[in-house]
């Protein structure tokens, strides 16, 4: 999480690099409420409130002008957000477009929070750690006894939209046939890629090298 707004964000192109390969990445920024040198960290619990109750209607105001600005049949709308945002589906449902859900933490956390309903059940939430296992081990927010804060809101509102019949249907055709092929194959030439960029000619070590020079001129 940013401490602070980025100055004069107005005047970055974050895509210029993506741009000069020809793909035609447009972007805007979304006025938050609050100014640039608001301390996010400071004022955690009313930033979060204020991302929850005034900052959606900024986004919806957004993807209507989108969509209402483009009437080419032939492009697919769609909607990208953080699983933790849970109201990007409820905008996705006006405008009838797809929504993605992307989930940016490791796949242990996932699996933590998707079953917290099982935790508060059976009393391991909040928890208190156990033998094997340290609180502090834990996400932030299972080791909070208070459990109405703000963010605790964001985490168990957002998995309401995540229903165990999609999670099956997603891992069973992740994992059947020919989607399983292709992903084996993709992981075999990223890897391959990968390997290729960290050898010692490698374009990661041209790339240092260049910025070694680069750094070396300016100075």
């Amino acid at each position: 999480m940013l401490l602070r707004a980025h100055q004069d964000a107005a005047d970055i192109n974050f895509f210029f690099e993506a741009r000069k390969s020809s793909i035609d990445i447009l972007y805007t920024t979304i006025f938050g409420g609050f100014p640039q040198d608001y301390d996010r960290i400071l004022n955690f619990n009313e930033y979060w409130e204020s991302i929850l109750r005034d900052f959606p209607s900024g986004v919806d105001e957004l993807v209507g002008k989108i969509i209402e600005s483009h009437d080419d049949a032939s492009l697919v709308p769609f909607l990208i957000a953080d699983t933790f945002y849970s109201w990007p589906a409820t905008i996705a449902k006006k405008y009838n477009i797809l929504i993605v859900s992307f989930w940016t933490e490791p796949a242990l956390v996932f699996s933590i929070d998707y079953h917290l309903d099982l935790l508060r059940a059976n009393g391991h939430f909040p928890s208190k750690g156990v033998e094997s296992i340290s609180s502090k081990d834990l996400m932030s927010y299972l080791q909070a006894v208070d459990i109405t804060t703000v963010i605790h809101q964001i985490v168990l509102k957002a998995f309401d939209q995540v229903t165990r019949e999609e999670v099956a249907k997603k891992i069973k055709r992740l994992m059947s046939g020919e989607t399983s092929n292709l992903l084996r194959h993709e992981m075999k030439k990223m890897r391959s890629t990968v390997q290729n960029a960290l050898a010692d000619d490698g374009s990661t070590q041209r790339n240092f090298d260049q910025f070694l020079k680069d750094l070396r001129d300016e100075l």
